[in-house]
């Protein structure tokens, strides 16, 4: 009798599909180092697929990966958190937002009349839209801007220090050119005291805002030759952010911030002598670097002030232009099985630029 219920059991085993026993779990590093988590690979963003992590676990269960608790939909429901404690301020490499995501840049609400451009470019096929009452910051439309920029990114990634992974970047760019910043649209950013027109989500969705580069958040109108500029260094240090999730893959997750943003600055400056028109070049970054540089600063601390993303830079140069971005790369691997692995890094990084004399 027991051998023929047994023998039930595996029928009925074999016959009831694995799909109503089990569903998949996967999750992706969105570009603010936020792990982001879903039940199918179907909903990670395509340009992300390469670095998701998935696994089949069994409904009703939660999983944890990543350091990150996903739970069934009837679990979250059940769950209700009541505190009268005062909310505590966000860590220094994560973003200070809830739980508000931006729309993606082609989905965003424009305020004023819509333009749209299809741009097919080196590093990929670039979705622009832009609001047309921005045109007056620039006397044209951002066309030729956007391709001016990823050029000059194209030509830093054929550079020798760049791995040959690189030179083939074939993106799906999203870009949105914006007066005023919709409220969908989360910039939220760490830190007090610096202007932020540019954003990056989901690896490739870039939004800019061209009024806040023409007044410098309202604090002074620039040229319109000086708009120009701002408006391609800004897209083109986008842009680094984008390569830098590329170089690292799923090890993003556990480089901070003064990583992101020393390594997007270090880019750009890469980028400035390749874009057109008077901007910043390599050797005045590296100048504002040394005069900005303090050697009792601490990484870990970054605050977001022009003084700290140059200080980012100084250190990303400094093991970057010294072990070369492929040699770099490998060490990332290496060093970054946890935060530690960052912390790691950041001493390295700054031991270099003692040892340069501050550079």
């Amino acid at each position: 009798m027991q051998r023929i219920i047994r023998i039930a059991l595996v029928l009925a085993l074999l016959v009831y599909p694995a799909s109503a026993l089990s569903e998949q779990s996967c999750s992706y590093i969105s570009e603010d180092g936020v792990i982001v988590a879903v039940n199918s690979i179907d909903k990670v963003p395509e340009q992300l697929k390469l670095f998701a992590s998935c696994r089949v676990v069994k409904k009703g269960q939660s999983s944890k990966k990543d350091g990150v608790k996903t739970s069934s939909s009837k679990e979250k429901r059940s769950k209700k958190i009541i505190s009268n404690e005062e909310p505590k301020p966000p860590a220094s490499n994560q973003s200070s937002t809830s739980k508000k995501r931006s729309p993606r840049a082609d989905k965003v609400k424009l305020n004023k009349l819509e333009r749209k451009r299809i741009i097919k470019t080196s590093l990929g096929k670039v979705n622009l839209r832009w609001e047309a009452s921005v045109e007056k910051y620039i006397d044209r439309q951002p066309v030729k801007d956007i391709t001016n920029s990823m050029r000059a990114a194209a030509r830093v990634l054929g550079q020798p220090a760049f791995p040959s992974t690189l030179k083939n970047l074939n993106y799906d760019w999203r870009i949105v050119i914006m007066g005023e910043v919709p409220e969908e649209v989360d910039i939220t950013v760490n830190g007090q005291g610096r202007c932020h027109p540019g954003w990056i989500r989901r690896g490739s969705d870039v939004y800019i805002s061209l009024e806040r580069i023409a007044t410098n958040c309202g604090k002074k109108e620039k040229t319109e030759e000086e708009t120009i500029r701002d408006f391609r260094e800004t897209i083109v240090h986008e842009i680094g952010h984008a390569i830098e999730y590329k170089i690292l893959g799923r090890n993003y997750r556990h480089s901070e911030r003064w990583h992101r943003e020393g390594f997007a600055m270090w880019f750009e400056s890469r980028a400035a002598n390749f874009l057109t028109g008077k901007g910043k070049n390599r050797s005045k970054i590296h100048s504002h670097a040394k005069k900005y540089w303090d050697n009792n600063w601490n990484p870990n601390d970054f605050k977001g002030s022009y003084q700290d993303y140059t200080r980012g830079y100084a250190m990303i140069a400094a093991l970057a232009d010294k072990l070369s971005v492929h040699k770099l790369q490998n060490s990332f691997k290496k060093t970054d099985s946890t935060f530690k692995g960052s912390r790691r890094r950041a001493k390295v990084a700054k031991k270099e630029v003692l040892q340069e004399g501050s550079t």
